[in-house]
């Protein structure tokens, strides 16, 4: 490593002189601590050299907390990780396919696209309206005069039931 650091500038595009300065870095770190091995300094400063403050934050309440798995945030970061590993079509959580399905709900596939470009092209408005074709019941006119019947009765005992009628 020393002689990577000692290399000139002449030699190294811009991202190897970004890497060499990055790697000096990291080196007069280690130089100025009394142990360098890594796995001392994690456990007894609860601080990993070059990791990212939010990443340790997150790993521990994830582990801590089991309530937490189930959170929109997490599954979230799950299918930006899955999406940034190279995962082509992950299988996203019910939480996550529920709330593009609600942004797109809304009427404004700017702002789906927005939210998906933003967490790492999570998840597609074409994907998102095959799956709302899936789910709708199939259209009024394809029904008998009984069915509609029966399909509006079912509603009206739900709300009825909600409101704690009975018939």
């Amino acid at each position: 490593m020393s002689t990577f650091n000692n290399t000139s500038d002449e030699f190294l595009t811009p991202c190897d002189q970004d890497l060499r300065l990055r790697s000096k870095r990291t080196s007069a770190f280690f130089k100025t601590m009394d142990n360098p091995s890594l796995k001392a300094v994690v456990s007894k400063n609860d601080f990993l050299p070059g990791g990212d403050k939010f990443i340790n934050n997150f790993v521990k309440t994830y582990i801590a907390n089991k309530d937490v798995h189930d959170h929109l945030l997490v599954g979230l970061m799950q299918a930006y990780i899955a999406k940034v590993n190279g995962v082509k079509n992950p299988v996203y959580s019910t939480a996550i396919t529920n709330f593009y399905l609600s942004l797109l709900g809304c009427g404004s596939k700017a702002a789906v696209e927005f939210a998906s470009a933003n967490l790492g092209k999570c998840i597609s408005i074409r994907h998102l309206q095959r799956l709302q074709a899936k789910k709708r019941p199939p259209p009024f006119i394809n029904h008998t005069r009984d069915d509609i019947v029966d399909i509006v009765n079912s509603r009206i005992n739900i709300i009825r039931t909600k409101f704690g009628d009975e018939k």
